[in-house]
This record gives C-alpha cells, structure tokens and sequence, in this order.
C-alpha cells in the first residue's frame, strides 16, 4: 500500500459502537472526518487524508481491510486473506501496512 504524505498528527482517531469513525483535534474537539463503516473495529492513518479500517468481513463481502479516503468518503477494499483484523499498524518510513487478523481457518493473518 502506498500513501503520500505523512500521516495525520497529533489527531485523536476513534472507533465506536457500530464502526462509528471520527479523526478530531483533541485541543479543540473539531471533527475533521466522521463516518458510519459498519464491522470497523480498528484504525489507522496512512496519509494526511487516507485511513484504513480493519473489520469483520462477514458484516461486508468487500473484505476485512478498507482503504478510507477523509476527503471524498470513497471507501476501497485492500485485498487480505483475513476475514477478522483485531490491529493495524503502518510505518511510514516504508510505507509498510500491518494487521493482525485470522483467516477462514482460523489460523493467524
């Protein structure tokens, strides 16, 4: 996955009840990006407008890794053998996307 730029800083990102997702400042609470994205249950900046979820794929036959772009809402499915992402981390020095998830089998993603 490549992103560019650098990822959003110093902004509180948030995963609620029923993959409510926000990206606010937590000196003044201002919501910059909301949204509804139903089984996200983990999150993470890749770019200054880029997000990306991890969920469970049986609430959603696009998969359990959506690409999220802040400015336009667009949603866009990472391709992933898991079908639950418990945590995702991305390094921006490489521009590297790691999640931590379990496949059909159960085995460990």
């Amino acid at each position: 996955m490549q992103a560019t730029g650098r990822p959003l800083e110093g902004q509180l990102l948030s995963v609620g009840p029923g993959g409510a997702v926000s990206v606010s400042d937590p000196l003044t609470g201002s919501v910059q990006f909301s949204a509804v994205l139903p089984g996200v249950t983990t999150l993470t900046a890749t770019g200054p407008a880029q997000l990306v979820g991890g969920r469970n794929a049986a609430v959603s036959s696009e998969g359990a890794l959506l690409r999220i772009d802040m400015q336009t809402g667009e949603t866009v499915s990472v391709p992933t053998r898991a079908v639950f992402i418990y945590d995702i981390l991305y390094e921006p020095a490489s521009s590297a996307l790691y999640s931590l998830g379990v496949d059909g089998s159960g085995t460990t993603a």
